[in-house]
């Protein structure tokens, strides 16, 4: 389509077309019957169809269409992908949703594994999105999105199949609004992710999509992308589980730093807090309302200590016993929601690893 709203009809319009690839190389070009161009918006020109079976290599394309004898075109990039794709690891690559005894183990071999866990596990509260934030999260109350777009070396090898820029372009859509980002404050700096997620500059994490370690004597590639689902159906994210796999199978793929298992581990979520409570109790509560409401994540439960004649008087202890040390970083508390009763005015909090 065109818009024309020069001062007068464009007439014998001379329509050129191209497809040509990053370095200039053509795939098929040609011309639009010549017509005359009115004063409107939106007036349609015609139909390119070319078939892309020449184009064997996953490649980005730009398709170019000109008004010959004006300095007036317009360019679009699209992506190619190959049709059919085996996405097998190598056998000496181990693919892993868990950081477990069997990944580890494999690791301690020597072998390689990518590690790719189920978004839901990852431990990260930042929203995905492609788009960049709205003005400034400071002032419209960090509205999502929260980031600027991914940052990445076209010519890392790990990307050697999946033809991109340095920057966001709209083969990413699929991948970022599929994926978590992963927060790296606590790694070292330096190298960075292979595929970097620029935050907000109110917050200024260090995000990251996918980066490489060692660990023992093998190599491990971390991907909080979704490379799983339905990859019949997602051709872009297909070519970049291809990309990484073969990576991994060349002698490139040679992180140059060690992490330590129990880093790489705060990128997943703990476990929730019920699942490794071992007691909870109280020094009183009524019979409908025990201890183990205040603690069952359910707004509309309560633990209530008896009511009535002669209730126990303050103060009133609650106290929960775990299987094993956990680390507290806070307390959350969600007051009764039915009243305003029963509200806790003051409070302390004791921890022991010594619950004799």
């Amino acid at each position: 389509e065109i818009a024309h709203f020069g001062p007068t009809a464009i007439r014998n319009a001379a329509i050129t077309w191209s497809i040509d690839y990053p370095d200039g190389r053509k795939l098929a070009a040609g011309q639009l019957p010549t017509r005359t161009i009115p004063i409107a918006n939106g007036i349609q020109l015609g139909k390119i169809e070319v078939s892309l079976a020449d184009a064997t290599v996953p490649s980005q394309l730009s398709v170019t269409l000109s008004l010959e004898g004006t300095k007036y075109s317009n360019n679009w990039d699209i992506w190619v992908y190959p049709a059919d794709l085996d996405t097998k690891p190598a056998q000496n690559v181990i693919i892993a949703e868990h950081l477990d005894e069997s990944a580890l183990a494999a690791l301690d071999a020597g072998k390689s594994v990518l590690l790719m866990p189920t978004l839901n596990e990852i431990n990260s509260d930042v929203p995905p999105g492609f788009t960049s934030i709205f003005w400034n999260t400071a002032w419209t109350g960090r509205q999502p999105p929260h980031t600027l777009g991914i940052l990445c070396d076209p010519k890392h090898p790990a990307l050697a199949a999946f033809p991109t820029e340095f920057h966001s372009n709209w083969q990413w859509w699929d991948l970022v609004t599929k994926s978590r980002f992963l927060i790296l404050d606590d790694f070292p700096t330096d190298p960075r992710p292979i595929v970097q997620v620029i935050d907000d500059w109110t917050t200024n994490r260090r995000l990251g999509l996918i980066f490489e370690a060692k660990i023992s004597r093998g190599k491990l590639l971390f991907c909080s992308i979704d490379l799983r689902t339905d990859l019949d159906n997602r051709p872009v994210a297909r070519q970049m589980l291809r990309s990484l796999l073969d990576y991994m199978q060349t002698d490139a793929f040679n992180p140059p730093h060690k992490l330590a298992p129990d880093l790489i581990r705060t990128l997943f979520r703990e476990p929730p807090l019920l699942s490794r409570l071992k007691s909870v109790t109280a020094d009183s509560h009524h019979p409908d309302h025990p201890p183990q409401n205040a603690v069952d994540a359910d707004p509309d439960t309560i633990w209530h200590t008896p009511w009535g004649n002669s209730p126990p008087g303050y103060h009133h202890q609650i106290t929960l016993e775990f299987h094993e040390p956990v680390a507290i970083k806070g307390l959350k508390y969600l007051p009764r929601q039915d009243m305003a009763n029963g509200w806790i005015s003051k409070y302390e909090v004791y921890t022991t690893d010594n619950p004799d």
